[in-house]
């Protein structure tokens, strides 16, 4: 995952430098759309496996209850 977002980080990074610093739009633009569409994709993936994370957070909690005597539950 983080080498994805260094990806995420750099491509964005040459967008900008390219649109803004060295006034190529095209490629600048282009690159500022891939990034964009890139960090879309990460928000939802990382919201994907937050949401995958709190089921197995409420499965481990229903074994913990299950499985470990009364004194010792959280």
């Amino acid at each position: 995952m983080q080498i994805i977002h260094a990806i995420q980080v750099g491509v964005l990074a040459g967008g900008f430098a390219l649109h803004f610093a060295w006034g190529n739009s095209s490629l600048g633009g282009w690159l500022l759309v891939c990034g964009g569409l890139l960090t879309l994709f990460l928000f939802f993936l990382v919201i994907g496996d937050y949401a995958d994370m709190k089921v197995n957070e409420d499965i481990m909690d229903k074994l913990a209850k299950k499985l470990l005597p009364p004194d010792i539950e959280g």
